[in-house]
């Protein structure tokens, strides 16, 4: 089972990392779409991410106030991935064709 965590960077230069999204984040997210009638995350990704992001400082009391406040203070979210480790990597050359 995959872990899904966030690197949360704030206008104001504070970075929030490895930030762990929980399925409460997610359902809270799920709630508040259907009250709000927000697109499906595949119609709307930013704000999943940006909601789940806040959903997860919330929860572990590294924010306080309401959705769009923070908005308006976030600069970006990332999910990192597993392979965000090979992109510092340096390409090997290929194997020599035979023939």
């Amino acid at each position: 089972m995959k872990i899904m965590t966030a690197n949360v960077l704030m206008v104001d230069g504070t970075e929030h990392r490895d930030v762990r999204i929980t399925m409460a984040d997610k359902i809270a997210y799920s709630e508040t779409r259907g009250r709000h009638n927000w697109p499906k995350v595949e119609e709307d990704p930013f704000r999943f991410l940006a909601f789940v992001a806040f959903a997860a400082l919330r929860r572990t009391g590294k924010v306080s106030g309401g959705f769009n406040a923070f908005v308006d203070q976030l600069a970006d979210v990332d999910l990192p991935d597993d392979d965000d480790d090979l992109d510092d990597v340096d390409p090997t050359n290929p194997a020599p064709l035979n023939g």
